[in-house]
């Protein structure tokens, strides 16, 4: 087929495939450069994000442990300490509990009443349970003043615990 075309039109010929050839190579080139910068760039994000992965890795194990929460008896024997150290004596303690969501979470809870307490000692009280106790959180107070002009109070409380149900 070369042998029927003269020589001009194989010289054109011959620059046409040329240019195509060099246009092929050209687009491959431009491509592939395209791919490797796509590439370099999710290479770097994925860097980035195995970074920032081992960050909070880091922070979850930096995190310090919680001891334990206490269960029922421990909370009791806990607010009947209270209660001794600081002299108080409430009229009543109740103890129960109450199921949280699907049954995962439980509360401890106790309720207190006292007749006749200062202000002072159920706040300490307070203090000592809430603050210094990790997870005992003060649930309801009701404060009441019986006898106008006397510092002394009718309270009823209840302070709980949450935890995970452990079954």
């Amino acid at each position: 087929m070369l042998q029927r075309l003269n020589p001009r039109e194989r010289v054109l010929l011959f620059l046409v495939l040329i240019l195509i050839t060099l246009l092929i190579i050209f687009y491959s080139f431009q491509f592939f450069s395209k791919k490797k910068k796509e590439f370099s760039e999710e290479i770097q994000k994925s860097r980035n994000q195995l970074q920032r992965l081992i960050r909070i890795k880091e922070n979850i194990a930096n995190i310090p442990k919680v001891p334990n929460l206490p269960d029922r008896n421990q909370f009791l024997n806990l607010v009947s300490q209270k209660l001794q150290e600081l002299q108080l004596t409430p009229n009543s303690i109740r103890d129960r509990e109450e199921k949280i969501g699907k049954d995962t979470y439980k509360m401890i809870i106790i309720d207190l009443s006292f007749n006749g307490i200062s202000l002072q000692k159920l706040f300490q009280f307070l203090y000592e349970m809430e603050y210094n106790q990790r997870g005992i959180k003060v649930r309801e107070i009701m404060i009441r003043k019986p006898l106008p002009g006397r510092d002394i109070f009718d309270v009823r409380l209840s302070i709980y615990v949450q935890k995970l149900d452990e079954k």
